[in-house]
């Protein structure tokens, strides 16, 4: 098969085939995979770039070199940048289509000038609702983006999430009794410990990653630092939607970069790209790829040392003249201005020429052989077959052979012979461990592209913009008819006449015109109005054009989908508000799908980064050491030892909250301020400076979420064991005044009954003193009576001489029951009658 071979600014083939036609070449069909993995050298790597690379100049790839000047001029448009030169063709050729009638009058004097003046005299500069449009979008799109999630999510990791989880919740049930344990037994408690004590607040805490393990975090902190670095927010979303909106294809690739060991990402040009036809939008079935670089001599010659500077030399004479390279006329010229030698460098003039260098991907695989045997237990074993080992009929059935797919690349430099970075994949994607990826990422929307539909639509408005300018410039200003007859032999009666321009001038000052109805002195009828005012045709053509362009922007509408007013136009104030609204809803609608593309380029751009980042941990030192300063060395090691469990890491994206969300979570912030304030749960005034520093630097809105709600979780605990604490100190306080006022009732009970005992005691006392004396008094007075008879009997004797030695002794009388102590006396004397008489010894009274 023969294809005529096509040269772009970044295409150029040499003459490498040992002929002097260099237009017809047989396209380079792909070498044999099925070979010994050993013989796979840098010839067999530049076999499949010389086949990927002729795919792409024969337009059998998904697009190819033919589409290379729809792209640019797609760009064009949408920068307001396409040619004018078809304008000018159709505008020029438009005032001559009348033939000969059309030429006769150009040749007129008036009319060359009003060519002159007319098209000959226009801006021939595009008015193009492009770079508007494009703006619009950046600004729509500006920021909308995604935070990547990673999980572990092999089942070793998940069954020690779900244990964690699981023991949270034991921990979180039985907290109490922990902390009580733990205070008898000395070991230190952190009290505000937050853990979940319900089945619903541990599905909360899941939700919000509180069990996500430390090797998940630190996966997902080196992803994102890969993505950062890379500046995904600040050039490659950009260029990617910028793409979408001109070309409805945008591609990025994830590389390793080996001058600080991370892996990053990084645009591709489409109109550089080369990959496989797919039925897929994502390409994610193609086997083939490749990509145009431009490369200096000088960092060529770093890439590949041993080449001889007269290779290199001759790679920049070939290319003289193209991509940005000087042109020279001859040999000769060259040699005298660039073949020469700087010894204070040691560098050639032709070190900073440029060359195309095409980079091709494509996915290989190796046979291994093997062959089934038994062991002397009789277990199934196989063992490798090298490839040249020969086998007879019967081995040779047994052979089994397993495919092991590996991506491989090599770097051509085109029209040459040279080779460099080929072999395998350094460090290749593996989501899957059996489906290696390229490295290449593409997304493709369905049907053209925003600008391939507006392009009709843009080419009316600039064509309305010339002949606007040519209207302008043949527009017959507003003036005057004046009748120079009427005018002319004006006398003022005396025999002065004024010459006309002393009367047109007596017009301009006073505003008088004088004439004459007739030049020949006698009114013969007519019109004897000398000036008629002669107006312009400047506002029928303006209203003309802006009806034009009027309708060329609801064409716009109606082809794209995308409302005026999203671009920046005033709505019309008839229009009501909800179809306002319902415009801006209907253009968002358009969009989405390049919201869409945006979200799965990163989405497989980023699975394919963290099984790279996972590989490079595992295997190389210098990758270890450059994320070692992201992650910090302990979390490196925690990596390396979960890839002896087969770790596997799962990827997702959410979108990111908008500046709406944004400003609400800062009122939210406020909110738990204030409350904090008023000595409810809240926050403290520096912890929300902290949170609202990290939202407008744009930390992660859920990090910053939930150390928001730890931070009231905590202020909860707080408050709790405070309030328990304080509900602790009142009751022992009230206790204390309950015993107080117990004790002070106790007390004056006591002192009741003191009271009442003395007053009782000192009454009984009263009665018993009034009772003893009615008693002496009565004995007194018995003997008295019996003395006076003559005669005192020895009881009435006995009894008052007992009361008197009783209260002799006593001396109290209140506190004895004198009759009953002289009753006992008198009873003691008559059982004892040794006993002395108590009279012999009265008591004097």
């Amino acid at each position: 098969m023969a294809k005529k071979y096509k040269t772009t600014s970044f295409v150029k083939v040499e003459n490498r085939y040992n002929t002097s036609d260099n237009e017809n070449k047989d396209l380079f069909p792909f070498p044999n995979r099925d070979i010994n993995p050993e013989k796979k050298d840098a010839v067999y790597d530049k076999k499949f770039a010389e086949a990927i690379y002729s795919i792409f100049i024969s337009d059998r790839a998904a697009w190819g070199i033919g589409d290379f000047d729809a792209i640019q001029k797609n760009r064009a448009y949408a920068t307001g940048n396409q040619s004018t030169e078809r304008y000018k063709k159709h505008l020029l050729d438009e005032q001559n289509q009348d033939g000969e009638a059309a030429a006769s009058a150009d040749d007129m004097p008036i009319s060359r000038v009003a060519k002159r003046s007319g098209w000959y005299n226009v801006l021939w500069k595009n008015l193009s609702i492009g770079p508007k449009l494009m703006d619009s979008l950046q600004g729509m799109f500006a920021p909308v983006d995604f935070d990547l999630y990673v999980d572990a999510v092999d089942p070793s990791s998940m069954s020690m999430q779900e244990n964690a989880k699981y023991m949270a919740l034991v921990m979180g049930q039985n907290q109490e009794w922990q902390i009580a344990y733990k205070k008898k037994a000395g070991i230190p408690v952190d009290e505000n410990l937050i853990l979940p004590k319900t089945t619903q607040e541990l599905a909360s805490v899941e939700q919000q990653g509180g069990f996500k393990l430390n090797i998940a975090k630190a996966m997902e902190k080196l992803s994102r630092h890969s993505f950062n670095v890379s500046k995904w927010d600040d050039v490659i979303k950009k260029r990617l939607t910028d793409d979408l909106v001109t070309n409805r294809r945008c591609a990025t690739r994830d590389r390793y970069d080996q001058e600080d060991g991370m892996f990053k990402a990084e645009y591709l040009d489409i109109s550089r790209l080369v990959i496989q036809y797919s039925d897929e939008g994502d390409y994610s079935d193609a086997d083939y790829a490749g990509y145009f670089n431009l490369m200096t001599i000088s960092d060529l010659k770093k890439r590949m040392p041993t080449l001889s500077d007269e290779a290199l030399r001759k790679m920049a004479r070939s290319n003289v003249g193209l991509f940005g390279n000087p042109s020279v006329s001859n040999n000769g010229q060259f040699e005298s201005m660039y073949n020469v030698l700087d010894e204070t460098n040691n560098t050639w003039g032709w070190y900073d020429f440029k060359v195309s260098v095409f980079e091709a991907f494509w996915m290989d695989w190796d046979l291994k052989k093997t062959m089934p045997y038994k062991t002397s237990r009789g277990q199934d074993r196989y063992k490798d077959i090298s490839w040249e080992t020969e086998l007879n009929e019967k081995d040779q059935a047994k052979l089994q052979t397993t495919t092991i797919r590996k991506p491989r690349q090599a770097s051509w430099v085109v029209g040459t012979k040279h080779v460099f970075n080929n072999g395998c994949v350094h460090m290749a994607a593996r989501p899957k461990m059996s489906k290696p990826e390229l490295p290449i990422h593409v997304e493709q929307l369905h049907g053209p592209s925003i600008i391939e539909r507006a392009i009709p639509i843009m080419d009316q408005i600039a064509l309305l913009w010339l002949r606007y300018q040519n209207s302008m410039a043949k527009m017959i200003e507003s003036g005057f008819a004046v009748d120079m007859g009427m005018i002319m032999n004006i006398s003022d009666g005396s025999g002065k006449k004024y010459p006309v321009d002393q009367i047109l001038k007596m017009w301009k000052q006073t505003g008088i015109l004088p004439f004459m109805p007739s030049r020949y002195g006698n009114y013969q009828g007519g019109a004897v109005n000398p000036v008629h005012a002669l107006p312009n045709d400047f506002m029928d053509k303006l209203q003309g054009i802006s009806a034009a362009f009027e309708f060329q922007f609801r064409m716009f509408e109606q082809v794209t989908g995308i409302n005026p007013i999203t671009l920046g136009q005033t709505p019309s104030p008839d229009a009501p508000v909800g179809t306002t609204e319902a415009a801006m809803q209907a253009t968002s609608t358009i969009i989405r799908p390049i919201a869409t593309a945006l979200f799965e380029i990163k989405q497989n751009t980023g699975k394919c980064m963290v099984s790279r980042i996972q590989t490079g941990v595992r295997v190389s030192e210098k990758v270890r050491k450059a994320y070692g300063g992201v992650i910090g060395a302990n979390d490196i090691a925690v990596l390396r030892l979960a890839e002896k469990s087969n770790v596997m890491y799962g990827l997702t994206l959410v979108a990111k909250p908008d500046e709406l969300f944004k400003q609400k979570l800062v009122n939210y912030i406020q909110v738990a301020l204030a409350s904090g304030r008023d000595g409810k749960a809240g926050i403290e005034i520096t912890e929300a400076m902290l949170l609202e520093e990290k939202l407008w630097r744009g930390g992660d809105i859920s990090d910053i979420r939930n150390e928001l709600t730890w931070i009231i979780e905590r202020r909860k605990q707080a408050m709790s064991i405070e309030k328990d604490a304080m509900v602790k100190s009142q009751a022992q306080e009230n206790q204390k005044i309950v015993k107080m006022q117990q004790n002070q009732e106790a007390q004056q009970h006591k002192m009741k009954l003191q009271e009442i005992t003395v007053t009782e005691g000192e009454k009984r006392k009263t009665e018993r003193l009034t009772k003893n004396f009615e008693y002496i008094m009565t004995l007194v007075e018995q003997y008295n009576k019996e003395k006076e008879t003559g005669e005192v009997s020895d009881s009435t004797f006995d009894s008052l001489t007992i009361a008197k030695n009783i209260a002799a002794r006593v001396g109290d009388l209140s506190l004895v029951d004198l009759p009953a102590e002289v009753g006992r006396a008198e009873q003691g004397m008559a059982m004892n009658p040794r006993t002395p008489n108590p009279n012999t010894a009265p008591v004097a009274m």
